[in-house]
């Protein structure tokens, strides 16, 4: 980059508190250790906090003394909202304001999005405390969203006021996501670019009678040749069989999945965990206890030549070996789920499960889930393995799978 772009963006830097420089000719830059610029940012967000508190009842009392100009605020608005937490929060805003109806009209690219943000349980949460709140949602039901769909659906289901949920061909790059309450106001989410990426995190809200009604009316259209999703699922059942991958960016949401999804488990359960350290945390290890008694476990982690009492204790609910790797954290479920999850950093002195969880990919499509399969057995073969405290965790394999042919 071009030297004056450089000195620019350092100068702001430098004014953030995130680099230092020296007072000589030329001057000379360096960064701040990131936990003292966390610290400080910290600190001041706190000062921010304390200060407004301290001084909101003198700003209210100033308000409530001024004289109120005789105008009337335009009738019509628009708004510009930035950011997941912003967007969440006036959609929110709508739904517990609407006296009638919902209408919700989403791409498969924004049904996806929604799911990650894991904005549409929110909703259909405060639905739920909403009964009389019609609700209808159009969307374009693929083999790799269908089971999002039929999943809110059902959750759906359940409120005095059943929600319509419609099948209909909506193209991501042509047609914005949008919200619509009791026709009155609308809110449009930034719709991708020509390569089918998203605009950042934006969306338009506005209660323009001459938008919304346009909206409402696009809405009706394609309602009316829309196809009921349950139905519709059907017909893609019988062509081919489903998969759905996702990424679960809420960690609480995403160790609650993994949760139920071990409990059910029936056959097999294979982790494949990067670290000793997680296996010495509470609540990461109890997901080895999850389903002790179901299904069989078989566990993959690098211990090195120190077998600790970690070890040893969940030695005796599952078989285990050290497969030497340390860049592979997943869980595969009776051969059909597949949780996946970030790595901890060699240099971490603990293991955050707040962080491990985030972001965690899931997914049950059966090419994704056979390569995985394919990978994890052959790693089990070459591993080496951990004696185990209780014989009865060893186990006879299926036959035909790569760890019974070695």
């Amino acid at each position: 980059m071009h030297k004056a772009q450089a000195y620019a963006i350092l100068r702001s830097l430098q004014k953030k508190g995130i680099v230092e420089a020296t007072l000589d000719t030329p001057s000379r830059f360096s960064s701040v250790p990131i936990k003292r610029v966390l610290d400080d940012f910290i600190e001041a967000k706190r000062r921010e906090a304390v200060l407004m508190e301290r001084e909101k009842d003198e700003i209210l009392a100033n308000w409530h003394s001024i004289r109120p100009l005789d105008f009337e605020s335009p009738q019509e608005r628009f708004a510009m909202f930035q950011g997941r937490d912003r967007i969440r929060s006036k959609l929110f805003e709508m739904i517990d304001s609407a006296r009638k109806e919902i209408q919700i009209a989403l791409t498969p690219l924004d049904m996806v999005r929604v799911q990650n943000w894991a904005l549409l349980e929110g909703l259909l949460e405060r639905l739920a405390e909403r009964p009389l709140i019609s609700l209808r949602v159009l969307t374009s039901v693929s083999r790799e969203n269908s089971r999002i769909v039929e999943r809110f659906a059902k959750i759906d289901s359940g409120r005095k006021a059943k929600g319509e949920w419609r099948h209909v061909e909506i193209e991501s790059i042509d047609t914005p996501s949008t919200l619509t309450k009791d026709a009155e106001e609308t809110c449009i989410l930034g719709s991708p670019d020509s390569h089918g990426t998203s605009l950042g995190q934006m969306a338009l809200w506005t209660n323009s009678r001459l938008i919304t009604r346009l909206t409402v009316g696009l809405f009706e259209k394609m309602w009316h040749t829309g196809t009921p999703v349950d139905q519709w699922i059907g017909e893609v059942e019988a062509l081919s069989p489903l998969g759905t991958s996702m990424t679960i960016a809420d960690p609480g949401i995403a160790y609650k999945r993994l949760v139920d999804a071990l409990r059910k488990a029936k056959h097999e359960i294979v982790h494949v965990i990067p670290s000793i350290k997680i296996l010495e945390h509470e609540r990461t290890r109890s997901l080895l206890e999850a389903n002790r008694n179901a299904a069989a476990v078989r566990v993959m982690c690098p211990v090195g030549s120190a077998v600790g009492k970690s070890v040893r204790t969940l030695s005796k609910i599952a078989e285990m070996r050290d497969p030497n790797v340390s860049y592979l954290a997943v869980v595969l479920i009776d051969g059909q789920h597949l949780f996946r999850f970030n790595v901890p950093s060699r240099n971490a002195s603990e293991f955050d499960p707040s962080t491990y969880f985030r972001d965690t990919f899931y997914t049950n499509d059966p090419k994704e889930i056979k390569a995985m399969s394919q990978m994890l057995e052959g790693l089990w073969a070459r591993s080496t393995e951990i004696p185990s405290s209780n014989p009865r965790t060893k186990r006879e394999y299926p036959s035909g799978s790569t760890a019974s042919r070695q």
